[in-house]
């Protein structure tokens, strides 16, 4: 026993040892790339043991898009002999589309006491655009309000060069078009363009001025982080509307517009479009935003898209219109909300409002919106966890209903290949008058990951009939295997299954 001991202690010593007198590295811990420039990290190694030290071979542990060169020869280092050894790359687009940030090697080598294999690596911080583009050919779309039903194309672009899995929401304003599905799911290689078809029914006719804007909302369901919007203009082919509204020209922060619109019907208005960010106090800054329609005729107006907010450190709050995201329920009218963010990664989220388009309008008869309350907890960290748990309640005067929605979704990765993402949603209605209750719930799994050149992407959801979700009374099944075959050719099989029957 003691002679196994002083074995064990002697290889010990000498295998610690080994690794304190060589040490191999890379000179640089990480390289900023941008795409088509070619870049050099030097591999150092030094052996400052008392004997000579043969370096076997250098092999990438992946075959790696854009690898020029690496030592591949074998060497040996004499006692306190040091080498620096170029690795040069080039960031093409393949080698930007790499999921991992990491470049390891593997160095083999051996002395008259051992062999070993270390692995080293550096990491690669690549500028990229996080963006998700979505539009449509023409800025304006027509549709036929004869037809039973109609469809518009839209392109969502992946401006990045990661892969993307996103879902799209979107929203009528005002109120009047029906949309299927109001919410899609799309997966996106890097700089991959998808089209997206949405049919649309006309549910309530504006003959008058017949425009309509859908609100187009793209968001990670990695990080749950809104990565991309857009309005799109939709107009519904009428003989009373003569002379179109010009696009608006300007947004953003601290801009005024007013515009002019005169139409054959006798329809015509003043509209002002004005927003301006200011410091109310050296920790406070503040912005405010309007919108209004001014009818001559009648002397009548309205008011929407109109709000003050105000931020101090990590707190931001906001009056009047409001609206908001990640609820797994549609959230705008005129209230307030409040979020904080404090310790990494942590978002608190609380509202009020009443669910009405216009803050105050004396064109349009005011009438009693739903009442609104929520708040949202968000959590995690950017690499590998992040989530959300929300909680709705909604007292509906017009239809007299009241409606309890929450909703969690967790996503999180597993060694940078694999990525779950799950959510659950419960929900209560309760009709005030008949005294009927419904109760429904939404279940959902995405999975993504990648072995080898194989990648695989699997979303599903489904949300009962009396769900009062955005997925109310929804199936939704992607399946898509791929394979990369070289740098420029990959492959895909995909399988898509949806359906949509509400209840109420």
């Amino acid at each position: 026993m003691l002679l196994l001991a002083f074995v064990l202690l002697n290889f010990s010593f000498a295998f610690s040892q080994d690794k304190k007198d060589i040490k191999i590295y890379f000179e640089k811990d990480s390289v900023a790339v941008e795409k088509g420039s070619t870049f050099t990290n030097f591999l150092v190694i030094e052996n400052k043991s008392s004997e000579a030290v043969t370096i076997q071979n250098i092999v990438p542990q992946e075959n790696y898009p854009g690898l020029l060169f690496y030592p591949k020869n074998e060497f040996t280092l004499d006692a306190g002999q040091s080498k620096n050894l170029p690795v040069k790359l080039i960031a093409n687009v393949d080698f930007m589309k790499l999921r991992s940030s990491e470049i390891n090697f593997q160095v083999s080598y051996i002395t008259s006491s051992l062999t070993r294999t270390e692995s080293i690596s550096f990491t690669v911080k690549k500028e990229e655009n996080s963006n998700i583009a979505i539009y449509t050919e023409a800025f304006e779309n027509f549709i036929n309000p004869n037809a039973p039903d109609s469809s518009i194309l839209l392109t969502v672009e992946n401006q990045g060069y990661s892969k993307r899995n996103v879902k799209i929401d979107f929203q009528s304003i005002p109120d009047g078009l029906e949309m299927m599905p109001k919410q899609q799911t799309v997966f996106l290689e890097g700089l991959e363009k998808q089209t997206v078809e949405i049919k649309i029914v006309i549910r309530k006719h504006n003959t008058v001025f017949p425009e309509f804007n859908i609100n187009a909302i793209a968001t990670d369901l990695l990080t749950n982080e809104i990565v991309g919007s857009n309005t799109l203009h939709l107009l519904i082919l009428s003989n009373n509307r003569q002379i179109a509204r010009g696009p608006e020209s300007v947004s953003g922060s601290n801009f005024a517009e007013m515009s002019y619109n005169e139409n054959s019907s006798g329809f015509n208005f003043l509209q002002l479009r004005a927003n301006t960010a200011f410091r109310v106090s050296e920790n406070v800054k503040s912005r405010f935003n309007i919108g209004t329609d001014y009818f001559m005729e009648r002397g009548l107006y309205n008011i929407y898209d109109t709000w003050l907010e105000m931020e101090r450190k990590n707190t931001v709050l906001r009056v009047g219109n409001i609206n908001s995201t990640d609820y797994e329920y549609p959230i705008f009218g005129r209230g307030a909300k409040i979020s904080t963010k404090f310790g990494s990664n942590k978002q608190i989220e609380l509202l009020a409002l009443e669910n009405n388009y216009n803050l105050y309008s004396t064109y349009f008869q005011q009438i009693n919106g739903s009442n609104v309350v929520g708040a949202k907890y968000g959590y995690g960290n950017a690499k590998t966890l992040n989530g959300k748990i929300s909680y709705i309640y909604d007292h509906d005067p017009r239809l007299n209903v009241d409606t309890q929605l929450a909703n969690a979704v967790t996503s999180f990765s597993v060694g940078g290949k694999h990525t779950i993402r799950t959510e659950v949603g419960l929900s209560h209605e309760k009709g005030l008058v008949n005294k009927d209750e419904n109760a429904g719930g939404l279940v959902g799994a995405i999975y993504e990951g990648r072995a080898g050149r194989w990648d695989l992407q699997s979303t599903n959801s489904f949300a009962t009939k009396s769900y009062a979700g955005i997925k109310r009374g929804s199936f939704f099944s992607n399946q898509r295997i791929g394979r990369q075959f070289s740098d420029s050719k990959r492959a895909f099989i995909q399988y898509q299954n949806s359906q949509v029957d509400p209840g109420f």
